[in-house]
């Protein structure tokens, strides 16, 4: 439920920034309020007007992801390590790309997710191509847990 709701979040974040014509923030938020806390703790969807990861009275809130996630941990890795992504008005990221891995808190390499997104803001899954029950990653490596 978590991937794709955050996959369904990532791409909505692509359409209303080239609906609104504004930037578009996805960030983790533990409150549904601000950019603070763990993805694993939850996420908000905004339009951020100015850009500046903030939600002020001119933006608007589009989607609030509550934790879904008690049994594992969900990282966002990108350039740069920042941990959030914006999308600008023609749906692209802005100066980033990076992957969302769930690590499940068993260890089980098998239950270990993760999709992948573009510059262009397109989302891919990671897909066991070996067919051993793990997931690769875009190198084609086992993913691993940290």
């Amino acid at each position: 439920i978590m991937q794709k709701t955050l996959i369904l979040h990532v791409n909505l974040a692509k359409s209303s920034a080239a609906n609104s014509g504004h930037i578009v923030t996805l960030c983790p938020s533990s409150n549904g309020a601000e950019c603070a806390g763990s993805w694993t703790q939850g996420s908000m969807l905004f339009i951020d007007k100015n850009a500046n990861r903030r939600v002020d009275p001119e933006d608007r809130i589009l989607r609030i992801r509550r934790q879904d996630i008690s049994h594992g941990k969900l990282e966002w890795r990108a350039f740069g390590r920042r941990q959030y992504l914006q999308f600008n008005p023609i749906g692209y990221l802005l100066h980033q790309n990076g992957n969302f891995t769930y690590c499940d808190n068993s260890g089980d390499p098998t239950l270990t997710r993760q999709f992948v997104v573009n510059s262009v803001g397109r989302v891919r899954i990671a897909l066991d191509s070996d067919g051993d029950d793990i997931r690769e990653d875009s190198r084609g490596r086992a993913i691993r847990c940290s």
